[in-house]
């Protein structure tokens, strides 16, 4: 079985978050280059509907995901979770208001 787009992405993420677990618990946040490739990699937009320009993915793709990014790294996991998930709320605002999100 083919893996999801959600899921490629996420292991993709993964092996960037292993390799900069340390650096991270030094530092006590990941490193930039990590928080960069997050948002460039597309799984921000896993909660926004797609009628705001979103993934709209289902809950458990959006936690499949997640646990990807988790296992490799907590911090990183979190990190996601919290970017990710928020764009769930876009649904609730007037469109001209998730657009500009």
């Amino acid at each position: 079985m083919a893996e999801t787009w959600e899921i490629e992405q996420a292991r993709r993420l993964a092996a960037l978050a292993s390799a900069a677990a340390d650096e991270t618990e030094r530092d006590r946040k990941p490193p930039h280059r990590l928080l960069e490739a997050m948002a460039d990699s597309g799984l921000f937009a896993m909660a926004i509907p797609r009628s705001l320009g979103g993934r709209e993915s289902d809950a458990p793709m959006i936690l499949r995901a997640l646990e990807e990014v988790s296992r490799a790294d907590g911090s990183a996991g979190w990190c996601l979770m919290i970017a990710a998930t928020t764009g769930v709320t876009y649904g609730f605002w007037p469109q001209s208001v998730g657009r500009a999100g």
